[in-house]
């Protein structure tokens, strides 16, 4: 329900945005096309349009595998991950857990998996470790809530491809001096403000508070399936970053290490692996 307020928030917060959105679109419509009434409809098209993608992303409607998918690099699974994948969520998959309508594969060394609306990404470096049923069975939980769809939802808030547009500025202002640093994000603020995503931003620090919590009710889950020692392991070992949403204060994960004392504090059942 936090997860549900602080989308209707965002979207609320962007209200500035959306007339920013109407009265450009109008005017270069009416300027090319020379007709008012088209215009007019464009615009409230294109003010809009981030907030009816966004609640549809919410309300259930299959997602994630087109732009996201463009934008994440990740491709079809081999016959080997195929068959990989799908052995082990029948594993893992309880009565009454819906498993992702579609999944693909990122080709990086990394070893994590991510859920945007209703598709599951996994990295290429998880399918062939020893740690692949603990995060699977992590990313499955945030599956079976409104996790994905909430991920999927304030991917929408922002215009599609413009996300991975601010992603890439932010990242160069992380990475430059004090001073382009603070350019660059009013840079991405300004993008925000014209391609949707403003509110997202502004709460940036609330969305990350939740998010991190919901890291943990998907590691307490892959405990209580028996692989809170795996998950832990591979948790000590390396740091899995969730990178499918851009925020602009704080992280969405929890430092490795705090998720590693409070799995190991869980009380669970036998460890499978």
């Amino acid at each position: 329900m936090i997860g549900v307020v602080l989308l209707i928030l965002s979207w609320l917060l962007d209200g500035v945005g959306f007339v920013v959105r109407l009265l450009i679109v109008a005017a270069v419509v009416e300027e090319v096309t020379g007709n008012r009434l088209l215009a007019v409809a464009l615009g409230t098209l294109a003010a809009w349009w981030p907030g009816l993608a966004a609640f549809s992303a919410l309300a259930g409607v299959p997602g994630g595998a087109g732009l996201t998918r463009l934008e994440l690099r990740a491709r079809s699974p081999s016959h080997r991950e195929q068959g990989i994948v799908d052995r082990t969520l029948a594993e893992l998959l309880r009565p009454g857990m819906r498993g992702p309508s579609l999944w693909y594969v990122i080709d990086v060394p990394r070893a994590g998996a991510y859920v945007v609306g209703t598709t599951l990404y996994i990295e290429r470096g998880l399918i062939w470790s020893s740690g692949f049923p603990a995060l699977l069975a992590h990313a499955l939980r945030h599956l079976h809530s409104l996790d994905g769809r909430l991920v999927l939802a304030s991917r929408r808030l922002v215009f599609p491809g413009m996300l991975w547009v601010m992603a890439k500025v932010a990242a160069n202002a992380a990475s430059g001096a004090r001073r382009v640093e603070y350019g660059r994000m009013m840079l991405v603020l300004l993008l925000a403000l014209v391609a949707g995503g403003l509110g997202l931003f502004l709460l940036s620090p609330g969305w990350a508070w939740y998010w991190r919590r919901r890291e943990y009710v998907a590691d307490a889950y892959a405990a209580e399936l028996g692989y809170g020692q795996t998950l832990a392991a591979v948790l000590a070992q390396q740091v899995i970053e969730d990178y499918t949403l851009l925020l602009l204060w704080g992280r969405m994960s929890p430092p490795s290490e705090r998720r590693v004392d409070r799995l190991l504090g869980v009380r669970e059942g036998a460890d499978r692996s």
